[in-house]
């Protein structure tokens, strides 16, 4: 309840609905493309209705990226949004094979329809803070989902709870309406998870990453290795187990050789994923890992490019990555023996040269 406080006495402003207020779902879109910080700080619009698949009648109500490069799916309903959360979910998972250039390219098409000036690439860059050398990459394969509606019913809200802790990351942000002295006016909060709440998270992980590097800094002769890696794919079922094989060898095989360092990340339910550096460079060619249960390698072309020249054609080749040209690949399940060695050679180029 909203109140009117006026010479020490409260007025309680009635609060209405959209449908009442002839509000649409596509007016309520439109406010929120113009003012996106204010169901989040730090969100870039990418498009409005997006859609980049084969049944093109399904789109995505507002994408954007946050300062951090992750997408944002935003699903906007009026009412208590019943099944909302499954639609959204439904979205991020069409979105996590697309690409950085996808993506860029998707903002484009926004810029031109809405007559707004600028390249797509240099916004997207401004929102990030990246310098013109530093690379641009858009993380696609594990998009983010905010859920705003003017009420949640307890089928979404246990959803959305339960989905939070295997390992998704949903919001549900509340809009209501109210009408005071001819106005219509918006009240806007974040329900799931709660502020507070999310604080108190955030300060948990900081603690939890303070304690791993004050025990890195007593033990400074400790490598990262690939024991999170080889652990977290342990704990996939058993028929999965068996699809990583190939890729373990290989992770074995750069270990061994020395070519490269690893950065160990785990996610929730068996997703996982190792950063490989170049000692000799201080940065990554690709990233191996698992989503979902599925092998994956990540190319990066131009890092390439500069430290292993002459190689980018050979492992688009090998990889049979579509078209020549394209920057960055996600490329999922199995490889060929021809196109890990292709990477192994890339790698060795690179720390030779």
């Amino acid at each position: 309840m909203l109140y009117e406080m006026s010479n020490k006495s409260l007025t309680g402003i009635d609060r209405t609905s959209f449908h009442e207020q002839g509000v649409l779902e596509a007016d309520l879109q439109e406010a929120l493309r113009e003012h996106p910080e204010i169901i989040e700080q730090g969100l870039l619009v990418i498009a409005d209705e997006f859609t980049d698949w084969e049944d093109a009648w399904r789109y995505i109500d507002l994408l954007c990226i946050d300062s951090s490069a992750r997408l944002v799916v935003v699903e906007l309903k009026r009412g208590d949004g019943v099944h909302m959360e499954l639609q959204a979910i439904r979205y991020a998972a069409m979105l996590a094979n697309s690409t950085t250039q996808r993506i860029i390219a998707g903002h484009a098409e926004y810029l031109r329809v809405k007559g707004i000036s600028g390249t797509a690439e240099e916004r997207i860059r401004n929102h990030l803070r990246l310098a013109a050398d530093d690379e641009l990459s858009i993380a696609t394969e594990r998009p983010r989902i905010i859920l705003v509606s003017e009420d949640f019913n307890r089928e979404i809200t246990t959803s959305v709870l339960w989905l939070n802790e295997m390992g998704l990351d949903i919001r549900c942000v509340r809009a209501r309406a109210y009408r005071h002295q001819g106005k219509l006016l918006l009240d806007i909060d974040q329900v799931i998870p709660l502020p507070e709440a999310e604080d108190y998270l955030v300060t948990a992980r900081s603690r939890e990453q303070e304690t791993r590097a004050a025990e890195a800094n007593q033990a400074p002769e400790r490598v990262p290795d690939a024991s999170e890696f080889m652990e977290s794919i342990s704990e996939l079922p058993e028929e999965s187990q068996s699809r990583f094989d190939q890729l373990l060898a290989f992770v074995k095989r750069l270990e061994s050789s020395g070519l490269v360092r690893f950065v160990s990340y785990r996610y929730k339910r068996g997703g996982a994923g190792l950063q490989l550096l170049m000692p000799k460079h201080g940065t990554h060619l690709s990233i191996v890992g698992s989503d979902n249960g599925r092998p994956f390698v990540y190319l990066y072309q131009p890092y390439f490019d500069r430290y292993a020249p002459g190689h980018s054609e050979t492992l688009w080749e090998k990889f049979d990555v579509e078209p020549r040209d394209k920057p960055d690949a996600w490329l999922y399940d199995t490889f060929s023996e021809d196109a890990l060695d292709a990477l192994f050679y890339a790698y060795r180029t690179a720390n030779e040269g």
